[in-house]
């Protein structure tokens, strides 16, 4: 029998109270993290005043071109070693040259468009009388791996692809993908340039260097400490799993007991 009814289910009552509250709190603290980690462009939107400035493209090694070479001499006759006045596609090496008709090896390493197109015009007047030449750049290649759906070498489309645009193709919205530190790495001609950004950040998005990808670019998504505790789990032998599952009763045991001696005690 109960000693007093009244008194004895206030107390149940509020037992359940102060569980009810205490997962309350948890789901709180789980939203607010998931605020924090998951929503993308948010600190940092009210002060964005500007958008990286559009760079000029440059030629880099293993990136493609095109080259048109033209006359407005009479002497047609001189473009049939250079394609008849056609746009030609090349690629160019690892040092970022192009092996060109007549001419030979031209380094257009770093050069813009314009820098290219002055270069091979200069190497032509030899062969052709008043030449005009216009150079193009093509896609180019950018590599996307880590904690995305479709990790790979990806050929840009658009002449002056983002960051945003990459991660698109690649799948990269997943809970189990950093936000915080993705990583691009860039060769420059002196060093390898280590470049992060935190998409949660819309200032570090939109005015980092990397928000224009360039040739060969790396970009690395890191796993978050979900994807991290789901390989450990999946990592472990079953031996392990058993012990884990063991501990795990044995922790909901020291939890159950306690609140279900002192509902015991009310009696």
């Amino acid at each position: 029998m109960w000693k007093g009814s009244s008194p004895s289910w206030s107390r149940i009552l509020l037992l359940l109270f102060l569980v009810g509250s205490f997962a309350s709190c948890i789901t709180k603290k789980q939203i607010a993290r998931a605020k924090i980690e998951y929503t993308m462009f948010q600190k940092g939107l009210d002060s964005l005043n500007r958008i990286q400035k559009i760079p000029e493209m440059r030629c880099k090694p293993l990136s493609t071109i095109d080259i048109l070479v033209s006359t407005p001499s009479l002497q047609k006759e001189q473009l049939e070693v250079f394609d008849n006045g056609k746009s030609t596609s090349y690629r160019l090496d690892s040092l970022g040259r192009i092996n060109y008709p007549l001419v030979g090896k031209i380094n257009l390493n770093n050069l813009t468009s314009d820098e290219a197109s002055e270069v091979i015009q200069e190497k032509v007047k030899k062969y052709i009388k008043d030449p005009y030449v216009r150079v193009t750049q093509k896609a180019f290649n950018v590599t996307l791996f880590g904690e995305v759906d479709k990790p790979g070498n990806f050929e840009m489309s658009t002449q002056n692809p983002t960051i945003l645009e990459a991660l698109s193709i690649a799948n990269y919205n997943r809970s189990t993908s950093r936000r915080d530190s993705i990583l691009v790495l860039r060769q420059t001609t002196e060093s390898l340039e280590k470049i992060y950004i935190d998409i949660r950040n819309a200032k570090s998005v939109f005015e980092s260097s990397a928000y224009y990808l360039q040739p060969n670019d790396i970009v690395l998504v890191a796993p978050n400490e979900r994807a991290i505790k789901q390989y450990i789990v999946g990592g472990i032998g079953q031996e392990n799993v058993s012990i884990q599952r063991l501990n795990i009763i044995l922790g909901m045991g020291f939890l159950v007991i306690p609140i279900l001696n002192f509902i015991i005690n009310l009696r």
